[in-house]
């Protein structure tokens, strides 16, 4: 049984491709349909409302620590923004790497509000097409196989997106660490850090190269908790408002998924539609480690198959770092053992933790923290 987690994020496509490339799976940034004008508003007023100028600088810090972390948080929200609005084109260099092994590919990108296509050129991807307009998310093994619809979610994406970049600057305080050119175009880079750091963990963490002049994300450097470099993605050839852009429109999603299954729906907090798709309870943990909240529950199919197993999910966040939890039925074979199996591992983003319950279920957590942290996390779910 192979389960993956798609956590929707509110950084740029750059750093959805980065995370693409990962173990994890595909990371997804979502946006809702509105007018161009009536989106950046709206954001806008979310993030300010929710991440105030003057977030967690607290009076145990510096007025110059506090004025250099004022001053990043500042650029953050800039770069959010200008990926909210921007339409453009760009070639991204991937790299992910797991200890000793390194995955590279080189794909492009296309990007405008609510919508991304990306095509993946060279490396294991290579043919590659994915990407999602507005709820809908969609992906072909190359131009000529036909469109999957990949996931649907429910909950309005920019606001969610706006909500978790708000949580992230509650979490995490930003600070500018020097000015560097990539190509032409000048950054500043921002490294991201918690507040407060995690029990027995270096991180996680990121380094971005900000555009001064457009805003993007040029670079995103991603640390796992353990301090490694993880996830490197590079933008060049960038263009803003190009004049040919091609995205899949949602009715075609939409007609391709009443003909087959799709992999996962993200149903906001609607627990009892999750419980009514899977006949299971999205897992609930009593304890979570600082910082963390409930994000969001859904279902998820082991593959595209419409018979294929279904497993119940929910996701707990930062505003940067996600821990996903898995509840699905427990083989027979292994359901009838009376010794509950445990297992964790590590890979390059983060680690897993699993456990059997004596009621014939099996939990998986996943997250960029470290295995004592997430089978606490398990240990905490109540026994159903």
């Amino acid at each position: 049984m192979s389960l993956s987690s798609s956590h929707p994020s509110s950084n740029s496509g750059i750093a959805l491709l980065a995370a693409s490339a990962a173990v994890l799976g595909a990371a997804f940034v979502l946006w809702e349909t509105r007018s161009h004008v009536a989106e950046t508003s709206n954001t806008q007023r979310i993030v300010d409302a929710q991440a105030p100028s003057s977030t967690r600088l607290d009076g145990a810090m510096s007025l110059a620590d506090a004025n250099q972390a004022q001053a990043a948080v500042n650029l953050l929200r800039r770069s959010f923004n200008a990926d909210t609005t921007l339409r453009y084109s760009a070639n991204v260099q991937i790299a992910a790497m797991y200890g000793e092994h390194k995955m590279q590919t080189r794909a492009h990108l296309m990007r405008a509000p609510r919508r991304l296509t990306v095509t993946y050129l060279s490396g294991d991807r290579r043919g590659l097409e994915g990407g999602f307009n507005e709820r809908w998310f969609w992906r072909r093994e190359d131009k000529d196989a036909p469109i999957q619809a990949y996931a649907e979610v429910a909950y309005r994406p920019e606001e969610m997106a706006a909500q978790r970049f708000a949580l992230m600057t509650r979490n995490y305080r930003g600070r500018i660490l020097r000015r560097e050119n990539i190509g032409d175009s000048v950054c500043d880079v921002v490294e991201i850090r918690r507040t407060q750091p995690l029990q027995n963990a270096r991180g996680p963490f990121k380094r971005l190269w900000l555009d001064r002049q457009s805003g993007l994300t040029l670079r995103s450097d991603a640390y796992n908790y353990r301090g490694d470099l993880v996830q490197r993605s590079v933008l060049s050839n960038l263009q803003l408002a190009p004049a040919v852009q091609s995205f899949v429109q949602p009715a075609q999603m939409k007609a391709v998924a009443l003909k087959t299954s799709w992999k996962n729906e993200e149903l906001g907090a609607n627990r009892a539609k999750v419980v009514a798709m899977t006949n299971l309870a999205p897992p609930q943990p009593t304890w979570l480690p600082a910082g963390f909240t409930f994000d969001s529950v859904g279902m998820q199919r082991t593959s595209l198959s419409k018979d294929a197993p279904v497993a119940a999910l929910s996701r707990y966040g930062d505003g940067m770092n996600v821990i996903t939890i898995f509840s699905f039925k427990t083989p027979a074979k292994k359901a009838e053992s009376k010794t509950a199996e445990r297992v964790s591992c590590t890979f390059g983003a983060g680690a897993m933790a699993m456990r059997e319950t004596p009621g014939g279920l099996t939990l998986l957590a996943i997250g960029d923290l470290p295995t004592e942290t997430l089978n606490r996390v398990l240990d905490s779910v109540p026994a159903t």
